[in-house]
């Protein structure tokens, strides 16, 4: 049996909107292993009944894809997926399944595939390779498509921070928020975006954290998935006020990030607070960055 431990991701980092995604310190565990017959079960404390146990769930899908991909029958497996990323709330609950899924079947092809190899299935599988990057090598991505190849570059951060992730209790689909998206945008707000990246960027090189607070806005996607998410405005403005050096959407949402280096707890509980005026129940988490990325933790 191997087991594999692959973090939640937070796609978009506010003006990186589909360039660049951060590995966080919260996990899902896949345990899988060779078996006369085919079995797939759920534990966890994100566990929901809704999830697939059929061949069509996104991990077992993205395995036998891989599979496929590499000329190989698909063995039967013994499947449990340990699942504490929570579902539909903008950390790449998705992602880490098709990681974890292509992750997996390389494993059992005795690695046949490259992790370039890995990335750009998971790539074809996801659409855009934001979120399934940084899950894959873990720590701060940029990522890049050319001819259907994905490049990716890993940022440093000189400075350490908390992410304050604030998850209310209502799902987002990736897709019903990408439907909101304007198909055009204009001049102004690419430049906007494009400028503030340059220098968010750097920021994290460098560690200027002024800096870092402006080159968080955005104007690509944030106004638009912020009506989808009653209080989105308020929310984010609380996290400011109590000491965050930024706050985001996360990945397609409805989770806001702060990114903060100080009184973290502080910022989250008066995020939840500001939320439940609009009665909205919310919890947090406290997450660092995961440098590893999706990884094999022993062979039994």
């Amino acid at each position: 049996m191997v087991k594999i431990q692959v973090p939640a991701t937070s796609a978009n980092i506010g003006s990186g909107f589909d360039i660049l995604g951060i590995a966080l310190n919260l996990y899902n565990y896949v345990n899988i292993e060779l078996s006369e017959l085919y079995s797939f079960s759920y534990t966890g404390k994100e566990y929901k009944l809704s999830l697939s146990t059929n061949k069509d769930n996104l991990f077992y899908s993205s395995l036998e894809k891989t599979f496929k991909i590499c000329g190989e029958l698909v063995p039967d497996f013994k499947i449990n997926i340990d699942v504490n990323i929570p579902l539909s709330r903008g950390l790449g609950s998705s992602s880490s399944a098709i990681v974890s899924g292509v992750y997996s079947a390389n494993h059992f092809l005795k690695n046949k595939l490259n992790q370039a190899d890995i990335l750009d299935i998971c790539n074809q599988i996801e659409g855009h390779p934001d979120n399934v990057a940084p899950c894959l090598l873990g720590g701060l991505v940029m990522s890049m498509i050319e001819d259907k190849k994905v490049y990716t570059q890993q940022i440093d951060i000189k400075n350490k921070f908390d992410f304050v992730v604030v998850i209310p209790d209502f799902e987002l689909s990736t897709k019903e928020a990408r439907k909101v998206l304007p198909e055009k945008v204009s001049y102004s707000d690419s430049i906007f975006n494009s400028s503030r990246l340059a220098f968010l960027i750097n920021s994290f090189i460098s560690g200027d954290n002024d800096l870092l607070a402006m080159s968080l806005k955005d104007k690509l996607h944030e106004q638009y998935r912020g009506k989808l998410i009653k209080g989105f405005e308020e929310v984010k403005k609380s996290a400011l006020k109590s000491g965050a050096i930024g706050s985001v959407l996360s990945g397609a949402g409805p989770t806001i990030m702060a990114i903060s280096n100080k009184n973290s707890d502080i910022i989250a509980q008066n995020m939840i607070k500001t939320w439940l005026d609009f009665g909205i129940n919310s919890r947090y988490e406290i997450l660092e960055v995961d440098y590893q990325g999706c990884q094999t933790l022993n062979l039994v």
